[in-house]
């Protein structure tokens, strides 16, 4: 997940790509925050150790619950809705896609 090799398949000419580590990133960002979560809920049915603490772990979780990533462009009619939200959760405003709603 860190790095791509591309060969053509003529010359045999190799170039290396760094990839997005946006996950790892992001994980790293809130790693304190997702261990201690963990400890105040790690008696419950719904805690799976290492699944929720790192970026491999939520694809893992991802995969169990069938939630699907997309390949691409997700269409404007797909998204009912958009929450802006503070820093701590609560949502400011709720924004409704009238166009999706409209083919509905």
């Amino acid at each position: 997940m860190a790095r791509e090799d591309r060969i053509d398949a003529k010359t045999g000419a190799a170039e290396t790509a760094d990839l997005s580590r946006a996950y790892f990133v992001a994980f790293d960002e809130v790693r304190l925050n997702l261990k201690a979560a963990w400890r105040l809920n790690q008696f419950s049915v719904h805690n799976h150790p290492g699944w929720d603490l790192s970026p491999f772990g939520y694809v893992t979780k991802t995969i169990r619950d069938k939630e699907f990533f997309s390949d691409g462009d997700v269409p404007g009619e797909c998204i009912l809705e958009a929450a802006v939200v503070d820093r701590t959760g609560r949502t400011i405003d709720l924004l409704a896609n009238s166009r999706a709603q409209a083919d509905t």
